[in-house]
């Protein structure tokens, strides 16, 4: 899985192959499965595999991930997501 989109109470799980598979519950049920796996919440309805993450553009406030897709992170996560993803 490289991420989890949540759309209305459906979340659309994205894969490594580019397969989309619209699932029937909540992105939150999925933030709490897949919380020992290096996931991180970086908006309301997005949750990333950090081990997917290519880039971060500190202008845009946006995530680069291993398939060149680009997703916004939300301005309330972001100082807690550098912390996640930035070595000390």
């Amino acid at each position: 899985i490289i991420y989890c989109i949540a759309s209305l109470s459906y979340t659309e799980v994205i894969s490594q192959n580019h397969t989309k598979i619209l699932a029937t519950k909540p992105i939150n049920d999925y933030e709490t499965l897949l919380s020992n796996y290096s996931f991180y919440r970086i908006s309301k309805s997005i949750l990333i595999n950090v081990k997917h993450v290519h880039s971060y553009d500190r202008q845009n406030s946006q995530v680069i991930m291993k398939n060149m897709e680009v997703l916004d992170v939300a301005r309330r996560r972001k100082s807690d997501f550098l912390s996640t993803i930035l070595p000390e």
